[in-house]
């Protein structure tokens, strides 16, 4: 946000609007995170945040198109970053991917022909579908991980219930 507010003034109101937005946004949603809610209502809550995220980077690009790769990798990080520390299923990874993918083709769409005449666009949309493959890929991995460990855990607790099993029996 400093870079666009030191090199674009013009839009310093709507970008600092763009962020405000988002930040309270995430206010309210970390307040009803201390209720008693069940996991399903903290993902919608999390969907939100990530939803408002995206529309925020989005719309700073509709904006200020010359921000669009700077912009674009910021948020892939954001997005590759949220697949590995949420861990959530794959299911939920893959809506992020696909409103990612939509409300960057929506922004590129809207921003009319300002947008056409940056160089490499293509590499943009290309990296973004990548990205948005790779956490998705990212997130399968975890959870077969997650299985993983689940399974052994539950084999050495099995070992360590039969081995104080047969001690007893040895008593």
């Amino acid at each position: 946000m400093l870079f666009e507010i030191y090199f674009f003034h013009n839009f310093s109101i709507d970008i600092y609007f763009a962020r405000l937005l988002l930040t309270l946004f995430s206010f309210l949603i970390f307040i009803w995170s201390f209720k008693n809610l069940s996991d399903r209502v903290i993902t919608i809550f999390l969907h939100f945040i990530v939803f408002a995220l995206i529309s925020s980077f989005l719309y700073t690009i509709y904006k200020i198109p010359s921000t669009l790769f700077i912009n674009i990798q910021i948020l892939s990080l954001v997005i590759f970053t949220l697949s590995l520390v949420y861990s959530w299923d794959p299911k939920n990874q893959i809506l992020v991917a696909i409103y990612y993918n939509l409300l960057f083709a929506g922004s590129i769409f809207f921003n009319g022909s300002n947008i056409y005449l940056l160089p490499n666009l293509f590499s943009a949309v290309i990296y973004v579908a990548l990205i948005s493959l790779l956490s998705i890929l990212a997130s399968f991995v975890i959870l077969k991980l997650k299985k993983m460990y689940l399974e052994k855990l539950s084999e050495i607790n099995f070992l360590l219930i039969t081995r104080r099993l047969e001690f007893v029996k040895l008593i």
